[in-house]
Protein backbone atom coordinates (compact mmCIF):
# COMPACT_ATOMS: atom_id res chain seq x y z
CA UNK A 1 0.00 0.00 0.00
CA UNK A 2 2.83 2.24 0.74
CA UNK A 3 4.79 1.62 -2.16
CA UNK A 4 1.42 2.51 -4.18
CA UNK A 5 1.08 5.50 -2.52
CA UNK A 6 4.71 6.89 -3.44
CA UNK A 7 3.98 5.85 -6.84
CA UNK A 8 1.01 8.78 -6.48
CA UNK A 9 3.26 11.17 -5.09
CA UNK A 10 5.98 11.37 -7.38
CA UNK A 11 5.56 14.28 -9.03
CA UNK A 12 4.42 16.67 -6.31
CA UNK A 13 6.00 18.16 -2.94
CA UNK A 14 5.84 14.56 -1.66
CA UNK A 15 8.35 12.96 -4.20
CA UNK A 16 10.59 12.69 -0.54
CA UNK A 17 8.14 9.58 -0.13
CA UNK A 18 10.34 8.04 -3.00
CA UNK A 19 13.46 9.49 -1.98
CA UNK A 20 13.22 8.31 1.76
CA UNK A 21 12.58 4.24 -0.32
CA UNK A 22 15.84 5.27 -2.67
CA UNK A 23 17.71 6.09 -0.01
CA UNK A 24 16.90 3.23 2.12
CA UNK A 25 17.53 0.79 -0.61
CA UNK A 26 20.98 2.49 -1.50
CA UNK A 27 21.93 2.04 2.04
CA UNK A 28 21.92 -1.38 2.05
CA UNK A 29 25.07 -1.33 -0.03
CA UNK A 30 24.39 -4.31 -1.59
CA UNK A 31 26.67 -4.39 -4.62
CA UNK A 32 24.51 -7.14 -6.24
CA UNK A 33 21.76 -4.26 -7.67
CA UNK A 34 22.95 -3.35 -10.93
CA UNK A 35 19.74 -1.94 -11.89
CA UNK A 36 20.93 2.11 -11.66
CA UNK A 37 18.31 4.44 -13.48
CA UNK A 38 15.91 2.32 -14.08
CA UNK A 39 13.10 -0.01 -12.44
CA UNK A 40 14.34 -0.57 -8.91
CA UNK A 41 13.72 -4.04 -8.01
CA UNK A 42 11.40 -4.91 -4.94
CA UNK A 43 13.69 -7.37 -2.70
CA UNK A 44 14.30 -5.93 0.72
CA UNK A 45 17.60 -4.24 1.72
CA UNK A 46 20.60 -6.25 2.79
CA UNK A 47 20.70 -5.33 6.88
CA UNK A 48 24.09 -4.37 7.91
CA UNK A 49 25.90 -6.90 10.22
CA UNK A 50 26.52 -5.42 13.82
CA UNK A 51 29.94 -3.89 14.06
CA UNK A 52 31.49 -4.98 17.09
CA UNK A 53 35.23 -4.77 18.26
CA UNK A 54 37.75 -7.57 18.04
CA UNK A 55 36.34 -10.46 19.37
CA UNK A 56 39.59 -11.18 21.78
CA UNK A 57 39.33 -7.64 23.15
CA UNK A 58 41.81 -5.03 22.20
CA UNK A 59 45.57 -4.91 22.94
CA UNK A 60 46.03 -3.03 26.53
CA UNK A 61 48.42 -1.11 24.06
CA UNK A 62 49.47 0.12 20.98
CA UNK A 63 52.74 -1.08 21.32
CA UNK A 64 54.09 -4.64 22.86
CA UNK A 65 57.20 -6.50 23.23
CA UNK A 66 55.56 -9.78 21.68
CA UNK A 67 53.63 -7.80 18.73
CA UNK A 68 54.66 -9.25 15.19
CA UNK A 69 54.34 -6.87 12.11
CA UNK A 70 53.30 -8.65 9.38
CA UNK A 71 55.96 -7.98 6.38
CA UNK A 72 56.98 -9.83 3.53
CA UNK A 73 57.16 -13.36 4.32
CA UNK A 74 56.46 -16.94 3.43
CA UNK A 75 53.17 -18.12 4.06
CA UNK A 76 49.69 -16.61 4.77
CA UNK A 77 50.81 -13.04 5.33
CA UNK A 78 52.73 -13.14 1.84
CA UNK A 79 50.61 -11.00 0.06
CA UNK A 80 51.26 -8.09 2.71
CA UNK A 81 53.47 -5.41 2.68
CA UNK A 82 54.77 -4.48 6.43
CA UNK A 83 53.15 -0.78 5.97
CA UNK A 84 50.25 -0.36 4.12
CA UNK A 85 49.05 2.50 1.79
CA UNK A 86 47.65 5.32 3.27
CA UNK A 87 49.07 9.47 4.88
CA UNK A 88 49.45 7.75 8.19
CA UNK A 89 51.74 4.91 6.92
CA UNK A 90 49.78 2.02 8.76
CA UNK A 91 51.53 -1.00 9.90
CA UNK A 92 49.80 -4.25 10.10
CA UNK A 93 50.54 -6.13 13.17
CA UNK A 94 49.76 -9.05 14.99
CA UNK A 95 48.74 -9.17 19.08
CA UNK A 96 48.01 -12.08 20.84
CA UNK A 97 43.99 -10.47 20.33
CA UNK A 98 44.06 -10.41 16.57
CA UNK A 99 45.33 -8.76 14.31
CA UNK A 100 45.37 -4.82 13.29
CA UNK A 101 46.06 -1.96 11.56
CA UNK A 102 48.28 0.60 13.54
CA UNK A 103 48.06 4.45 12.70
CA UNK A 104 49.75 7.44 13.99
CA UNK A 105 50.70 10.68 12.30
CA UNK A 106 53.72 12.80 11.34
CA UNK A 107 52.86 15.85 13.93
CA UNK A 108 54.10 16.79 17.31
CA UNK A 109 50.17 16.92 18.89
CA UNK A 110 49.59 13.15 17.63
CA UNK A 111 46.21 13.13 19.53
CA UNK A 112 43.94 14.45 16.35
CA UNK A 113 44.64 10.54 15.56
CA UNK A 114 41.60 9.87 17.74
CA UNK A 115 39.79 11.64 15.06
CA UNK A 116 39.55 8.44 13.13
CA UNK A 117 38.49 6.52 15.45
CA UNK A 118 35.66 8.20 16.65
CA UNK A 119 34.42 9.19 13.45
CA UNK A 120 34.38 5.10 12.67
CA UNK A 121 32.01 4.76 15.81
CA UNK A 122 29.91 7.28 14.59
CA UNK A 123 29.23 5.14 11.10
CA UNK A 124 28.73 2.28 13.03
CA UNK A 125 26.19 3.90 14.96
CA UNK A 126 24.70 5.27 11.42
CA UNK A 127 24.63 1.55 10.55
CA UNK A 128 27.28 2.63 8.02
CA UNK A 129 30.18 -0.14 7.02
CA UNK A 130 33.97 1.15 8.30
CA UNK A 131 36.86 -0.49 10.32
CA UNK A 132 35.97 -0.88 14.23
CA UNK A 133 39.34 1.05 15.90
CA UNK A 134 40.42 2.20 19.66
CA UNK A 135 42.40 5.04 20.35
CA UNK A 136 45.83 4.89 22.42
CA UNK A 137 46.89 8.44 24.04
CA UNK A 138 50.36 9.07 24.90
CA UNK A 139 52.08 7.32 27.37
CA UNK A 140 55.66 7.87 29.56
CA UNK A 141 57.28 4.92 26.90
CA UNK A 142 55.10 5.67 24.13
CA UNK A 143 55.45 8.83 23.20
CA UNK A 144 52.95 9.21 20.27
CA UNK A 145 49.17 8.54 19.81
CA UNK A 146 48.26 6.01 18.14
CA UNK A 147 44.88 4.26 17.20
CA UNK A 148 44.47 0.19 16.38
CA UNK A 149 41.52 -1.05 13.86
CA UNK A 150 40.71 -4.29 13.14
CA UNK A 151 42.16 -5.45 10.38
CA UNK A 152 38.86 -6.81 7.91
CA UNK A 153 40.11 -10.20 6.04
CA UNK A 154 39.36 -10.22 2.26
CA UNK A 155 39.14 -6.69 1.94
CA UNK A 156 40.12 -5.05 -1.25
CA UNK A 157 40.25 -1.43 -1.97
CA UNK A 158 38.45 0.24 -4.71
CA UNK A 159 40.91 2.58 -6.96
CA UNK A 160 38.22 2.52 -10.23
CA UNK A 161 34.13 2.12 -9.24
CA UNK A 162 32.02 1.71 -11.82
CA UNK A 163 28.13 3.55 -12.01
CA UNK A 164 26.69 0.91 -9.67
CA UNK A 165 29.07 1.21 -7.04
CA UNK A 166 29.14 5.19 -7.38
CA UNK A 167 25.82 4.88 -6.80
CA UNK A 168 25.39 2.83 -3.54
CA UNK A 169 28.94 4.78 -2.58
CA UNK A 170 26.89 7.98 -2.71
CA UNK A 171 23.95 6.63 -0.82
CA UNK A 172 25.63 8.26 2.51
CA UNK A 173 26.42 11.38 1.15
CA UNK A 174 25.09 13.18 3.36
CA UNK A 175 26.63 11.29 6.34
CA UNK A 176 29.92 11.80 5.05
CA UNK A 177 29.33 15.04 4.49
CA UNK A 178 28.39 16.13 8.18
CA UNK A 179 31.54 14.16 9.03
CA UNK A 180 33.37 16.19 7.23
CA UNK A 181 35.01 13.32 5.40
CA UNK A 182 36.23 14.94 2.42
CA UNK A 183 39.91 12.51 1.96
CA UNK A 184 37.21 9.76 0.98
CA UNK A 185 36.67 10.67 -2.26
CA UNK A 186 39.87 12.88 -2.42
CA UNK A 187 42.18 9.60 -2.66
CA UNK A 188 41.97 6.43 -4.08
CA UNK A 189 41.42 3.09 -2.26
CA UNK A 190 39.99 5.20 0.63
CA UNK A 191 36.89 2.97 0.34
CA UNK A 192 36.80 -0.85 -0.04
CA UNK A 193 34.43 -3.87 -0.99
CA UNK A 194 34.53 -6.58 1.59
CA UNK A 195 34.65 -10.41 0.90
CA UNK A 196 30.47 -10.12 0.84
CA UNK A 197 30.92 -7.17 -1.75
CA UNK A 198 30.01 -5.23 0.39
CA UNK A 199 31.53 -1.31 0.59
CA UNK A 200 33.73 -0.46 3.41
CA UNK A 201 34.58 2.99 4.58
CA UNK A 202 38.46 1.65 5.15
CA UNK A 203 40.25 5.10 5.84
CA UNK A 204 38.25 8.12 7.05
CA UNK A 205 41.13 9.64 8.13
CA UNK A 206 40.65 14.16 7.74
CA UNK A 207 36.81 13.37 8.81
CA UNK A 208 35.91 15.67 11.85
CA UNK A 209 38.04 18.42 13.42
CA UNK A 210 41.20 17.19 11.69
CA UNK A 211 43.07 17.04 8.66
CA UNK A 212 43.84 13.81 7.00
CA UNK A 213 48.24 14.71 8.47
CA UNK A 214 46.68 15.05 12.14
CA UNK A 215 46.47 18.70 12.25
CA UNK A 216 43.72 20.24 13.75
CA UNK A 217 41.28 22.18 11.47
CA UNK A 218 40.18 25.66 11.62
CA UNK A 219 37.01 26.11 12.60
CA UNK A 220 35.73 29.21 10.87
CA UNK A 221 34.15 28.78 7.44
CA UNK A 222 35.32 31.21 4.87
CA UNK A 223 32.95 31.02 2.01
CA UNK A 224 35.42 33.25 -0.34
CA UNK A 225 38.30 31.05 0.59
CA UNK A 226 39.86 28.16 -1.69
CA UNK A 227 38.31 24.73 -1.47
CA UNK A 228 41.36 23.40 -0.11
CA UNK A 229 41.25 25.73 3.10
CA UNK A 230 37.33 25.05 2.86
CA UNK A 231 37.83 21.48 3.41
CA UNK A 232 40.37 21.98 6.49
CA UNK A 233 37.50 23.50 8.05
CA UNK A 234 35.57 21.94 11.01
CA UNK A 235 32.82 24.66 11.17
CA UNK A 236 29.22 24.94 12.57
CA UNK A 237 27.66 25.28 9.45
CA UNK A 238 27.63 21.94 7.22
CA UNK A 239 28.85 23.94 4.10
CA UNK A 240 30.55 20.78 2.84
CA UNK A 241 27.04 19.32 1.70
CA UNK A 242 27.79 21.79 -1.07
CA UNK A 243 31.68 21.67 -1.37
CA UNK A 244 31.52 17.71 -1.81
CA UNK A 245 29.03 18.47 -4.63
CA UNK A 246 30.71 20.85 -6.32
CA UNK A 247 34.29 19.58 -6.06
CA UNK A 248 33.52 16.03 -6.70
CA UNK A 249 30.43 16.10 -9.22
CA UNK A 250 31.19 12.46 -10.67
CA UNK A 251 31.33 10.83 -7.49
CA UNK A 252 28.23 12.53 -6.44
CA UNK A 253 26.30 12.06 -10.11
CA UNK A 254 23.43 10.33 -8.56
CA UNK A 255 22.19 13.09 -5.41
CA UNK A 256 19.45 14.98 -6.11
CA UNK A 257 17.92 17.25 -3.37
CA UNK A 258 15.26 14.75 -3.03
CA UNK A 259 18.15 12.25 -1.86
CA UNK A 260 19.50 14.25 0.70
CA UNK A 261 16.26 15.07 2.06
CA UNK A 262 15.68 12.12 2.76
CA UNK A 263 19.22 10.84 3.76
CA UNK A 264 18.56 13.99 6.54
CA UNK A 265 15.74 12.73 7.53
CA UNK A 266 16.71 9.59 8.36
CA UNK A 267 20.48 10.88 10.02
CA UNK A 268 18.29 13.40 12.31
CA UNK A 269 16.64 10.40 13.99
CA UNK A 270 19.86 9.19 14.84
CA UNK A 271 20.72 12.64 16.46
CA UNK A 272 20.50 11.47 19.85
CA UNK A 273 22.86 8.13 19.05
CA UNK A 274 25.46 10.02 17.49
CA UNK A 275 25.80 12.54 20.41
CA UNK A 276 26.19 9.38 22.69
CA UNK A 277 28.60 8.15 20.58
CA UNK A 278 31.03 11.13 20.93
CA UNK A 279 30.37 10.86 25.02
CA UNK A 280 30.64 7.16 25.12
CA UNK A 281 34.63 7.78 23.12
CA UNK A 282 35.06 9.02 26.86
CA UNK A 283 37.80 11.67 26.01
CA UNK A 284 37.11 15.55 26.76
CA UNK A 285 39.43 16.49 23.91
CA UNK A 286 36.89 14.49 21.44
CA UNK A 287 34.03 16.19 22.74
CA UNK A 288 35.12 19.69 23.32
CA UNK A 289 36.41 19.57 19.49
CA UNK A 290 33.18 17.58 17.84
CA UNK A 291 30.05 17.33 19.82
CA UNK A 292 28.57 20.76 20.47
CA UNK A 293 29.78 21.15 16.45
CA UNK A 294 28.21 18.00 15.51
CA UNK A 295 25.45 19.01 17.15
CA UNK A 296 25.20 22.38 15.63
CA UNK A 297 25.92 20.87 12.22
CA UNK A 298 22.51 18.19 12.97
CA UNK A 299 20.64 21.30 13.71
CA UNK A 300 21.56 23.39 10.82
CA UNK A 301 20.64 20.69 8.08
CA UNK A 302 16.96 20.30 9.75
CA UNK A 303 16.33 23.92 9.19
CA UNK A 304 17.52 23.81 5.96
CA UNK A 305 15.25 20.98 5.02
CA UNK A 306 12.45 22.39 6.57
CA UNK A 307 12.61 25.83 5.67
CA UNK A 308 14.75 26.44 2.32
CA UNK A 309 15.74 23.19 0.73
CA UNK A 310 16.07 25.09 -2.48
CA UNK A 311 19.55 26.01 -1.31
CA UNK A 312 20.81 22.42 -1.36
CA UNK A 313 20.08 22.41 -5.53
CA UNK A 314 22.54 25.59 -5.74
CA UNK A 315 25.55 23.70 -6.33
CA UNK A 316 28.17 25.58 -9.13
CA UNK A 317 30.80 23.03 -10.96
CA UNK A 318 33.09 25.28 -11.99
CA UNK A 319 33.04 28.39 -9.10
CA UNK A 320 35.88 28.12 -6.78
CA UNK A 321 34.15 29.98 -4.12
CA UNK A 322 30.97 29.08 -2.24
CA UNK A 323 27.95 31.52 -3.69
CA UNK A 324 26.84 34.25 -2.13
CA UNK A 325 23.28 33.00 -1.85
CA UNK A 326 24.32 29.51 -0.41
CA UNK A 327 26.95 31.31 2.53
CA UNK A 328 23.89 34.00 3.60
CA UNK A 329 21.51 31.77 3.30
CA UNK A 330 22.26 28.95 5.49
CA UNK A 331 23.83 31.78 8.20
CA UNK A 332 20.79 33.08 7.88
CA UNK A 333 18.93 30.29 8.67
CA UNK A 334 21.46 29.37 11.44
CA UNK A 335 22.38 32.63 12.91
CA UNK A 336 20.81 32.01 16.80
CA UNK A 337 21.91 28.58 16.63
CA UNK A 338 25.45 29.38 16.50
CA UNK A 339 25.64 32.91 18.01
CA UNK A 340 27.22 31.82 20.74
CA UNK A 341 30.27 30.85 19.01
CA UNK A 342 30.97 33.88 16.54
Amino acid sequence: MLSNLCLLLLTGPLALCRAKTLIEFRSSGDLLQKNVGGARDSAAPAKLEPQDGPRRGWPKTAYATNEVIQGWREGEWSSFPKVLLGGTRPEKVLFPEGVFVRKSVPVADSSAVMMEALVDDLYAVAGVKAPRCRYYPETPTVTKAYILCGFIDGLKPVYDMDRPMLYHASANFVLDALLANYDLWGRRGNLGQDKDGKLVRVDNGGSLAATGLGEWKRTVYNCTASPSERRETWSREPFSLWDMRSSGAETYAHVTVHDIQGEAISILRKKASLLKAVDDFNSTVATKKVKRTLQARLDCLSRIVKRNVDLLGQVSKTDTTLSKEVCEGVRALCHDDLVDFL
